[in-house]
């Protein structure tokens, strides 16, 4: 038996994605036509003298990934085959899951079978943030209100749940005048029945996402502040078939400008984003693309200071459908990995730490062959430079992840377009006791190791991430 499919986004809304995508990009065109370039200051770590650069947390990236599921869909690989779901969910290595709530009105099995599911993760140490807005009302049978939803998590799943959040997309179910003030009222109801519930109190609570939200400027100018009704502002920035250096650069600065009407200086997550591998859409990409794109994509956010991101989704609904909303996944339907499962599961793999840490590395990027300038910020067509994340762990070992900013698939001829990595120096200002250097779309094994001590490193920067591990002496 198959139950409406309520939780986060409705699957035949999710089809016309595709060419709400298409007039942002026209918007986007437009805009960039009539704005002045922006362009990047010049970084110091890439020269020969580098920079002393103060790495990031390896726990706080790790901490930043997560992934979209849907365990209440009964007609899908989430409910019919959980110990799968499980156990690529555990074997990815994501620290937190976003799905839904499911309390009196829908049927009977469903919440006691995803509460059980939920507090399974819990014990994985897996935690989630769950949708309790307006597109959550809806069930198979009798509407659910907000204090059933909140009672649900707070009696059901308190330990799973780290953050709740408001309405999903919600430009998508209508923003004429009404519709607007009842998002406002939403927002501000769940916002105050967390905040005096000493059981919920804890919880962050996550503020709307907006489905078109490079088209819809004005919707957040109409919606006005509701940074005194959230913890953490929310984008759903997906960047179609662009690499996402090119994109995110454009759209993230601009969803940061608008967005801040709304959010105010609250820290933003990306509660959806990612790539969609249908192969009968203008904007989706192969699976080999975003294989590559992912891990950039997570990456891209830490760098610019997103929070949370979280992957839409972990599995395909049906794949090869040719159905967008049936191919965003991680894995395909019948549950074994894309390209981008490998690369992103590897990835998490080798920084994995279990405790933060700090600290500085002395280091400068030279590149020395098929080197690549731009910026992404002026709209480029052109494939952009080297890019890097420093990360420390608490076995004081660095981890410089590296890549190129080029574009990968061709959509107008619908090919792969690998190009050749970027060759360069990595000039350490100390001696390091051993680098090693990992590919995680191969493995979670280095590639290449060197116990020189050598302060000057001759490597590459490829279309996927590399991570270069630099262990001090």
């Amino acid at each position: 038996m198959s139950f409406p499919l309520t939780p986060g986004i409705d699957r035949e809304r999710c089809r016309q994605r595709p060419r709400r995508l298409a007039l942002s990009l026209a918007v986007l065109a437009v805009a960039a036509l009539s704005a002045p370039a922006q362009v990047a200051a010049a970084d110091p770590c890439y020269s020969q003298a580098g920079c002393t650069q103060q790495a990031r947390s390896a726990t706080a990236f790790t901490a930043s990934v997560g992934v979209n599921t849907h365990l209440g869909y009964s007609d899908s690989s989430y409910y019919r085959n959980w110990p799968l779901i499980r156990s690529r969910l555990i074997e990815l290595g994501v620290s937190h899951i976003r799905d839904g709530t499911f309390p009196v009105g829908y049927p009977a099995v469903i919440g006691p079978t995803v509460a059980a599911r939920y507090n399974e993760l819990n014990a994985a140490g897996i935690k989630g943030n769950l949708l309790v807005g307006h597109e959550q009302s809806m069930s198979d049978g009798a509407p659910t209100t907000l204090a059933q939803r909140l009672d649900w998590i707070k009696s059901k799943v308190p330990g799973f749940t780290i953050a709740i959040e408001g309405t999903n997309e919600w430009d998508t179910w209508g923003a004429d005048g009404g519709r607007i003030q009842a998002l406002r009222d939403m927002q501000c109801d769940i916002y105050g029945r967390v905040k005096a519930d000493p059981a919920l109190a804890s919880k962050l609570v996550i503020g709307p996402s907006s489905g078109n939200m490079y088209e819809d400027r004005i919707w957040y100018g109409e919606i006005g502040d509701l940074s005194g009704c959230l913890d953490r502002g929310n984008l759903h920035p997906y960047s179609g078939a662009d690499p996402p250096h090119r994109r995110l650069s454009r759209d993230l600065s601009v969803a940061f400008d608008w967005g801040r009407t709304t959010y105010g200086a609250k820290a933003l997550w990306a509660s959806e984003t990612g790539y969609w591998n249908s192969t009968s859409d203008a904007n989706d990409v192969s699976e080999a693309a975003s294989g590559i794109y992912i891990p950039r994509s997570f990456m891209e956010y830490f760098r610019r200071g997103v929070e949370r991101s979280q992957a839409y989704e972990l599995i395909d609904g049906s794949t090869g459908s040719g159905q967008v909303i049936d191919n965003y996944g991680l894995l395909r339907s019948d549950g074994t990995p894309k390209p981008a499962f490998t690369a992103l599961r590897n990835m998490l793999t080798i920084v994995k730490d279990t405790k933060a840490a700090s600290g500085s590395l002395g280091f400068g990027i030279v590149c020395q062959t098929n080197c690549r300038s731009g910026d992404p910020a002026a709209f480029p067509t052109q494939d952009g430079p080297i890019r890097h994340v420093l990360l420390r762990d608490s076995r004081r070992a660095y981890y410089l992840a590296v890549w190129s900013e080029s574009k990968v698939w061709d959509p107008a001829g619908r090919k792969d377009t690998p190009k050749a990595a970027q060759g360069f120096k990595l000039y350490l200002h100390r001696a390091p006791a051993k680098i090693e250097i990992f590919d995680p779309a191969s493995g979670t094994a280095p590639i290449r190791t060197d116990s020189s001590r050598s302060k000057v490193l001759d490597t590459t920067a490829p279309d996927g991430l590399r991570l270069i591990k630099v262990t001090p002496r």
